[in-house]
């Protein structure tokens, strides 16, 4: 198809690297089975939504850190009725560090977390880098702790998983949508 360079240069970065993976030239061949040209149009319109749908949430995030980080919390460290803490990991292939904002709820000098990842097969990255490293950063308003992290136990997951739904109900439709155990983290300070 002779559009088809031309569109790809339109695209830009991420963009094109996703439309060059769903929108490859050997499936547009001749002995193209009718219609796949037009599924593989609707994969290359949803892989796209779905990038984009990516780069807002990583917009809103990105706003999220920044407002919270300028205002020491006033404004993002409390969201539907649950504080936010603002979670820094070392990325365990990269090194680099990355922040996250998380809902928790206090217990005793810890923090509690949920590694929901909005329900996704995946455990979110900021997990793994924990298991991995075992250590990051936890800023609560102005205050910024060294931190430790375990998965809950399962008596401390019955006690507060029921408090995090009252305050965030998705957690169980997460759940509900994938068959890994969304775990609850422990985030004890170190001194």
């Amino acid at each position: 198809m002779a559009s088809e360079p031309q569109r790809l240069g339109e695209l830009g970065g991420l963009e094109a690297q996703v439309y060059a993976v769903t929108v490859d030239d050997r499936f547009f061949d001749r002995d193209c089975p009718a219609g796949a040209e037009a599924d593989l149009m609707l994969l290359e319109k949803t892989s796209l939504y779905f990038l984009k749908r990516e780069n807002l949430v990583k917009l809103v995030t990105g706003l999220h850190k920044t407002l919270y980080r300028m205002t020491g919390g006033v404004v993002g460290g409390l969201v539907s009725g649950i504080p936010n803490l603002l979670l820094t990991t070392k990325g365990r292939k990269s090194g680099r560090h990355y922040t996250t904002p998380l809902f928790y709820l206090p217990d005793g000098d810890r923090f509690i977390v949920v590694a929901s990842y909005g329900g996704n097969p995946k455990a979110p990255s900021w997990w793994k880098n924990l298991q991995h490293d075992g250590e990051g950063w936890v800023e609560i308003g102005r205050q910024k702790f060294t931190i430790d992290a375990a998965q809950a136990d399962e008596d401390l997951k019955a006690k507060m998983w029921p408090v995090f739904v009252r305050h965030y109900p998705s957690y169980d439709t997460y759940q509900a949508r994938t068959e890994r155990v969304i775990p609850l983290v422990v985030l004890t300070p170190v001194d």
